[in-house]
């Protein structure tokens, strides 16, 4: 039989779920670290997408969570834009 098949104590199955929690909790921090870096990039490159959803959410438009279809609206909205032509 492999480890993960095997009968486990009370404890052990405790001990063993604490570690898989304490795993999530490592990898959630991390996602919430990319996460966090991925949005200051999209603000820096393209700032005026940024200002527009930042501009919605203010306004209650949307939820806290820009959805990718609003962002690449927002992209969409800035190149045709005849005032950022110039």
């Amino acid at each position: 039989m492999s480890g993960d098949t095997e009968f486990r104590s009370p404890e052990q199955e405790v001990l063993r779920l604490l570690d898989e929690c304490a795993e999530l909790r490592r990898t959630l921090k991390s996602i919430s670290a990319q996460v966090g870096r991925m949005e200051i990039r999209v603000k820096r490159a393209f700032p005026v997408a940024a200002e527009l959803a930042r501009d919605r959410t203010a306004k209650g438009a949307q939820s806290s969570t820009a959805s990718i279809s609003s962002v690449r609206e927002s992209i969409l909205l800035t190149r045709h834009n005849p005032r950022d032509r110039d």
